[in-house]
């Protein structure tokens, strides 16, 4: 997972042979998630859709889910910034212990994985 919390991140400009950005080469380099914003961002609203989403992953959200709780808390805090940053991945990805690390997967099947996991090392 790679979060860009910075001015404009997420967006995409024309290379020499395509569409490219800073989403699609963390994606392509492997990276399950990649999180940036479509515009400059206001400090405490960009912290609060980062806290926000970094806990409703740990709570055992999917990313789609998470998505949605941070943005309506970035919201709550700024009202022009609850759409700023952009989600690039499965929306149905959670994380999960997999060969002891904690990672991204569409596969897991238990909401709580990393989250009891962690609290029992």
């Amino acid at each position: 997972m790679v979060v860009v919390n910075a001015r404009q991140s997420s967006r995409q400009s024309w290379q020499l042979t395509a569409v490219g950005g800073f989403a699609q080469a963390f994606l392509q380099a492997g990276a399950g998630i990649f999180v940036g914003t479509l515009w400059s961002v206001v400090d405490r609203p960009a912290r609060v859709f980062v806290e926000a989403l970094y806990k409703a992953l740990i709570d055992g959200k999917t990313l789609g889910e998470a998505a949605t709780i941070a943005r309506e808390a970035s919201g709550a805090v700024e009202a022009s910034m609850w759409l700023a940053d952009a989600v690039y991945g499965d929306p149905n990805a959670r994380l999960c212990w997999i060969s002891g690390t904690c990672s991204i997967s569409s596969d897991c099947l238990s909401q709580k994985a990393c989250r009891g996991r962690r609290s029992a090392e």
